[in-house]
């Protein structure tokens, strides 16, 4: 492989990772909430991230596009099951009040 070739998939490599790192203002803005909301969902382990950063005063955090799209399909899956859980609450509330339908 030559130089030029190592030298163009570094490229390639660099500018997918800047396309899928997401700084915490932008995954802020995409969930509508704080940066420092985003920081407690890392905090907490429910969105992963990469400390990019020297860690001196706090962490530099990166979130993955794969990461945040992972963490919005698991929320909307909890989201889901509440639902259809309500929904069966409501049936049984049916089948004791029917005149409610």
């Amino acid at each position: 492989m030559t130089e030029d070739k190592i030298n163009q998939l570094a490229e390639q490599d660099s500018a997918c990772y800047k396309n899928t790192a997401l700084t915490l203002t932008e995954v802020a803005k995409k969930l509508n909430v704080t940066t420092e909301q985003v920081r407690k969902l890392i905090r907490k382990g429910l969105l992963p991230a990469l400390d990019v950063g020297t860690g001196i005063k706090r962490p530099l955090y990166r979130v993955t596009s794969q990461g945040l799209n992972e963490f919005l399909t698991r929320r909307r899956a909890k989201q889901l099951k509440t639902t259809h859980r309500t929904l069966k609450q409501l049936d049984s509330v049916h089948d004791y009040f029917p005149q409610l339908h």
